[in-house]
């Protein structure tokens, strides 16, 4: 009984830190001030055959589910993404911090999700800047060897 009970518990938990996580994503696509970009699985296997500079991003392609781009400069706006994102990364969240980057009043995060095979589920960047916020949202399934295998591409 009280394995069940933790199982139950467990797996609640993680449903709604995902819930909170995808409702995050809809309330920014739903703000009117807030731009968007989808880019589909589809449209992702198409670009993997075109050169982006020097790096060779097929082998990562079919790994892709989407990425997708909130970004706003309109002040109250951006009070908005900033006030979602930290709600999101304070809540319990299986974001974890990759990265914290300041210069200036930029302000650059990178977190990400990782399954339970450890593989990247998910990368989000969080970029504040003074008259712009963005957030990026890569998902997938995919190794950070796959990233390191880019970058050591690239020139």
């Amino acid at each position: 009984m009280k394995r069940l009970f933790l199982t139950t518990a467990l797996f609640t938990t993680l449903f709604f830190g995902i819930q909170a996580q995808s409702n995050m994503f809809q309330r920014l696509g739903n703000n009117k001030d807030v731009s968007v970009v989808y880019i589909s699985k589809a449209l992702l296997s198409l670009a993997g055959s075109i050169p982006i500079g020097d790096a060779d991003i097929s082998g990562l392609m079919d790994k892709l589910e989407g990425i997708e781009i909130y970004s706003s400069e309109t002040p109250a706006a951006i009070k908005f993404i900033k006030s979602e994102f930290n709600k999101l990364t304070t809540e319990k969240s299986e974001l974890e911090v990759l990265m914290k980057a300041k210069e200036g009043e930029q302000h650059f995060d990178f977190f990400a999700r990782k399954g339970k095979d450890g593989k990247i589920l998910e990368l989000v960047m969080f970029s504040d800047e003074p008259n712009e916020c963005s957030v990026i949202r890569i998902s997938g399934h995919f190794a950070m060897e796959d990233i390191e295998k880019i970058t050591k591409k690239m020139k």
